[in-house]
């Protein structure tokens, strides 16, 4: 009975919001002190604005009713609503960003209102699209700034709007083949175009050719079984183990020694078989009296005269494996004229530059510009590449899921590459099994810089001579972080990132200019297979010059292709910076819209905010933060709610009934 009572008490309580539900709704809310905070962030003819809501609860919808734009000053209307009925009780952190364009350039006051009333304001600048960067074609998102030559190069200047004292640089050098034999990577193993290949291949191969190891071999070998035959008829048990040594040495070199003479190979073999018995003579030897040895001795002369005989065998195999070594040799100095340069030049390359286009989304709405730059001629020997190397770009309005607004996306793609590889194992024919297989990577080399100049005289330098940038890149007062290793402008330093991403960052601030790449690309061959291939970078830290290297393996003659990326760090959750004077750059954008245009939308993942909002009807405008959404019922979800109450009551009173009778 007492189970029965509680769960009608259980039944009345669940009810009266049911009941008298209809009396809560939204209110007008005003912002309590401390919970809001008003952020402006320049851009190219435009503002964004943000407004952080620390909320009590769930229950909140925000809503934007209008932005209206007078002499300098942007008035920006929102609309706050708090339920009064049930909701979560959580606090929830949320963001919200409008953006105001087109604008002219200047300085403006943005006053938020809420309700009607005013609530915060903030100072922001506006960027106006000036003429000095001529030759330079800029895109810009309202957090940083990209710019490109005109004629076309993988050069790439970048700054933050909010702060663009300091310009970095990026360009890419090239790509190098690399031979790795049996090594890891490092920068001193790059071929040099200036100077012959055969050097520096014979340099790297040096104690590798198998021939030459077989000659060191036989040479040592021959010395041992001199010593072995002469001691035999005089000492026969004081060599016992080195005619053991012996015979295992000729078994292995017969085993390694790939493209000796048939002749040659069968005369050492028969060699083995008289040092074997001759081992079957010394052990019948043991424990016999030396006065009793003169008929193992008469045996021991006849094989010592047949390995004798034989021993011309080994003298034969050096003399061949001398001659194979130089005819090696001399086939991989002629290789040079089948080899192209082991590195292409993009700065001595000409490029096509496509674009720029519109990156939508799936309902259409432009969410960034896209880029690239094509290879369209290339320096002699490397005519494959015409056509077949693309550097795409992306740069985006708003942040996506792996990558952030602060950050330029640059999509590699590789085809038809021929391999050096390739050609010099053929070029060796049937010596090639002479020399280890090597393994062929494909470097593609960037230098990275951090410049205390602004974007105007960044732009000056880069336009001038290239080299000048090694002496004027980063100042004392920055730093080269890679995970947890910090190098300082003037270390000499050259390793693996073990992270993923190298930046150059002040050391009072954390602003920073990064240079980024994903671990693995994507090789499609020719049948539609695809295949992922793992990629390893290595940097050079050269004084004031940073240097990077991706590795990526050999990949035959599929389609590579890699997304590193660029950008800046730091800038996403900080304060806005508070401008200096416009800079006057010649700049190249999206166009702009012929009306001002507003947007507003919240920075929390799944999260949507509502335009403006017309009373209760409106759609609950902004999930709160982490996917939780205020606990407001409507109609049919009580209906739902008192179904499921009465079906758990029935069944505690059949429970009850049936436990009492």
């Amino acid at each position: 009975m007492r189970s029965l009572i509680a769960m009608l008490l259980l039944l009345q309580l669940l009810l009266v919001p049911v009941v008298y539900g209809q009396q809560n709704g939204w209110v007008p809310y005003t912002p309590e002190e401390g919970s809001l905070k008003l952020r402006v962030r320049p851009g190219y003819h435009s503002l964004h604005v943000y407004v952080t809501f620390i909320f009590r609860h769930g229950g909140f919808k925000v809503g934007l009713e209008g932005v209206n734009v007078t002499n300098g000053t942007v008035e920006v209307y929102l609309k706050v609503l708090e339920y009064t009925g049930p909701a979560i009780q959580v606090i929830t952190r949320k963001t919200y960003s409008i953006e105001v364009s087109p604008l002219e350039p200047g300085e403006y006051l943005v006053v938020l209102y809420i309700n009607g009333k005013r609530i915060a304001e903030a100072q922001g600048a506006v960027y106006g699209w000036p003429g000095e960067l001529k030759g330079w074609r800029i895109y810009s998102n309202g957090v940083i700034t990209v710019a490109v030559p005109k004629e076309p190069k993988p050069i790439y200047l970048w700054w933050y709007n909010g702060d663009n004292s300091t310009t970095y640089l990026a360009f890419y050098h090239g790509l190098a083949e690399v031979w790795l034999w049996g090594k890891g990577f490092n920068h001193s193993l790059m071929f040099s175009d200036e100077e012959g290949y055969s050097g520096q291949i014979l340099e790297r191969l040096q104690g590798r050719i198998s021939v030459m190891l077989v000659e060191e071999n036989l040479t040592r070998i021959n010395m041992m079984l001199g010593k072995v035959l002469r001691m035999l008829l005089v000492n026969p048990l004081s060599v016992e183990n080195e005619t053991r040594r012996l015979v295992e040495e000729l078994k292995t070199l017969l085993l390694d020694a790939e493209g000796l003479p048939e002749d040659i190979r069968e005369d050492l073999e028969k060699l083995v078989e008289v040092l074997e018995r001759i081992l079957d003579v010394l052990e019948e030897m043991k424990g016999v009296c030396s006065c009793s040895w003169d008929a193992y001795l008469d045996e021991l002369r006849g094989y010592v005269e047949n390995a004798t005989s034989l021993r011309r065998a080994v003298e034969d195999a050096i003399s061949w494996a001398r001659s194979a070594y130089q005819r090696l040799v001399q086939l991989i100095v002629k290789s040079n004229r089948m080899l192209h340069p082991f590195t292409l030049l993009f700065l001595a390359s000409k490029w096509a530059f496509e674009g720029p286009y519109n990156i939508t989304d799936e309902e259409g709405n432009v969410v960034g510009v896209m880029f690239s730059f094509k290879l369209v001629e290339a320096p002699p020997g490397f005519d494959f590449a015409e056509g077949a190397i693309e550097i795409r770009n992306r740069l985006y309005f708003t942040a996506q899921s792996n990558m952030s607004v602060a950050e330029l996306k640059n999509d590699i793609v590789i085809e038809q590459w021929e391999w050096n590889h390739e050609r010099f194992r053929k070029a060796l024919g049937d010596l090639a099994s002479m020399v280890p297989e090597g393994n062929p990577v494909l470097a593609l080399t960037a230098s990275f810089l951090a410049l205390d100049r602004r974007p105007k005289e960044a732009a000056r330098i880069v336009e001038g001579d290239m080299q000048v940038l090694k002496a004027l890149g980063m100042g004392g007062r920055f730093a080269v972080r890679c995970g947890t290793r910090v190098h300082k402008a003037g270390d000499m330093f050259e390793g693996r990132m073990d992270r993923y991403k190298i930046s150059i960052s002040s050391e009072e601030e954390l602003i920073a200019g990064f240079f980024r790449f994903v671990p693995e690309a994507t090789v499609t061959y020719p049948n539609g297979t695809a295949v992922k291939v793992d990629v390893k970078a290595f940097y050079l830290l050269l004084n004031r010059h940073l240097k990077i290297s991706l590795l990526y393996p050999y990949f035959d003659a599929g389609a590579l292709e890699h997304d590193p990326s660029l950008g800046i760090e730091g800038v996403e959750e900080g304060d806005a910076v508070r401008l200096e004077a416009a800079p006057t750059h010649e700049t190249y954008t999206m166009p702009a819209p012929t009306t001002t245009h507003t947007t507003i939308a919240t920075t929390e993942a799944g999260a949507e905010v509502a335009p403006a909002l017309g009373g209760e009807e409106q759609a609950f405008a902004g999930a709160s933060e982490r996917g939780l959404s205020p606990a407001v019922l409507t109609g049919y979800d009580r209906i739902i709610l008192i179904a499921v109450i009465t079906a758990i009551i029935l069944t505690g009173l059949m429970v009850v009934t049936k436990k009492r009778y």
